[in-house]
């Protein structure tokens, strides 16, 4: 038997009852600031679980858009709440992928619960706003730094 191979299912329970269906990652950290305890919690599962990473990266929908460009990586960086140069703006998790000390490609994700209602539009435009290198100096410098 191979537990690796076998498939899993997880519910949350809340006072005894179940939230119902399937429980995304971010609803599993409550209490206040759970949006910055999701996010960190979710950078540390990035960081420390190889598998975890494997399973994300190789999603269809992510491997066809990212697979020609971390190939032939050797060094992954993960950062979780990122502050912009100003201090006026927060990444929540920031993945930037290096071949020999120079980065290859940086996947910002903005986590975001179920429960939220934001527009794709203002997405959008916050997640532009996180892609430039006047706005944050990781996009220059080692990956060790």
């Amino acid at each position: 038997m191979k537990v690796k191979n076998m498939s899993a299912g997880f519910k949350l329970y809340k006072k005894g009852a179940s939230l119902g269906g399937d429980t995304s990652f971010f609803e599993m950290v409550s209490g206040k600031n759970t949006e910055t305890k999701q996010t960190k919690s979710l950078a540390y599962i990035l960081t420390h679980c190889p598998e975890f990473r494997q399973q994300l990266f190789s999603l269809p929908q992510i491997k066809g858009k990212i697979g020609k460009y971390i190939k032939d990586c050797d060094y992954i960086r993960i950062d979780g709440e990122m502050l912009s140069i100003d201090g006026k703006y927060r990444r929540d998790i920031t993945i930037t992928f290096y071949r020999s000390d120079q980065p290859q490609l940086t996947i910002v994700i903005e986590a975001k619960g179920l429960d939220v209602t934001a527009k794709g539009k203002t997405i959008e435009k916050q997640l532009s706003k996180y892609l430039t290198k006047k706005t944050f100096q990781t996009l220059q410098v080692s990956p060790k730094s």
